[in-house]
């Protein structure tokens, strides 16, 4: 099988599989949580799917960590990024929603921005990313994050 067959089946593949694993039916009742994704969050969990397609067959690495970092988004489109609890020493970025259900965000002069999908349950916000490749068109991440709301 050709090498760009390969490529295009793993990446079935794991839309795929992260598609069926993300949907999950909500049977409690709505109530009068906050779903704006304005205000300041934490990282409590960093899942990351790495496919590096330049390796026969096919390399699929799986990374989870926990590191600190708070997110904290401003209702003028501007957030902040901070690698400690004290919110000092921050990168200042960008970001749009699309909907009630999507935002691109940008942190710096770094990568092209980041577009998600995320969804808020109670004081819990995750970030589903698309595919997206890093430094090569052979080598690219999805990756899922998970946040509590701290303000």
């Amino acid at each position: 099988m050709k090498k760009p067959a390969l490529i295009a089946i793993a990446l079935l593949l794991i839309v795929i599989a992260i598609n069926f694993s993300a949907c999950k039916k909500d049977s409690t009742p709505k109530d009068s949580t906050n779903t704006s994704i304005v205000g300041t969050w934490q990282l409590t969990h960093y899942h990351e799917v790495d496919v590096d397609s330049t390796t026969n067959p096919v390399t699929i690495n799986l990374k989870d960590t926990n590191f600190v970092l708070i997110l904290q988004f401003n209702s003028d489109g501007y957030a902040f990024s901070y690698i400690n609890t004290s919110l000092n020493f921050g990168n200042v970025g960008r970001y749009t929603l699309y909907g009630n259900d999507s935002i691109s965000y940008v942190f710096g002069p770094g990568p092209p921005p980041v577009k998600a999908k995320y969804t808020i349950q109670g004081t819990t916000l995750t970030f589903f990313t698309q595919p997206h490749y890093l430094y090569d068109s052979l080598h690219y991440f999805i990756t899922t994050e998970t946040y509590t709301r701290l303000k």
